[in-house]
């Protein structure tokens, strides 16, 4: 037996071990966590292992944005957080948790909310501009101004346009920063 066959072999008596103990922890009448678990693990997201509505979802995400526009910043991290579990496939749920993630200074953490955020839209004009505003705050100029080349390659949409007084601010940063 290799090693790698000794490890996949724990790893699926480990497997074992945590299902059976989640189905008995699951009280009667409740979603079966075993079952959960299984779903989970075969590629489910968590809001589809828990057969949530996705209007639960979407209430959590304004719960979430309405705490950070309240200048609950660290209330609404925890909710996107949350919503990141539940939901990963959405740009939306780790554009959030970056921006709250920066707001408390966590800026390594953040940039990887962005690179996740960009790795589900890579033409999202709004992850673009955030992860130009964080390459800035680093003073990370050659980043700035990559980021800068990426967003005027996005093509043009409204969210683009919205965006383009304060990127033109940064550009601006850039351009001095960058000599």
């Amino acid at each position: 037996m290799t090693q790698a066959d000794g490890t996949a072999a724990l790893l699926d008596m480990e497997t074992e071990a945590l299902h059976a103990t989640l189905a008995e922890l699951a009280p009667d009448g409740e979603p079966a966590l075993a079952l959960v678990f299984e779903r989970v693990a075969r590629g489910a997201s968590l809001t589809e292992a828990l057969d949530l509505p996705a209007e639960v979802v979407d209430l959590l995400y304004a719960q979430a944005f309405a705490a950070f526009d309240a200048g609950r910043v660290l209330a609404a991290l925890n909710q996107f957080q949350a919503l990141c579990l539940l939901a990963p496939r959405s740009t939306d749920h780790w554009l959030g948790l970056g921006i709250c993630l920066r707001r408390v200074d966590q800026t390594a953490a953040a940039m990887l909310a962005f690179d996740t955020a960009l790795a589900l839209d890579p033409t999202a004009a709004a992850v673009r501009f955030y992860r130009l505003d964080l390459a800035a705050h680093l003073q990370d100029w050659p980043l700035a101004a990559a980021e800068l080349a990426a967003f005027d390659g996005l093509p043009d949409a409204p969210a683009k346009r919205s965006l383009l007084p304060e990127v033109q601010r940064l550009r601006a940063l850039v351009a001095v920063r960058s000599v």
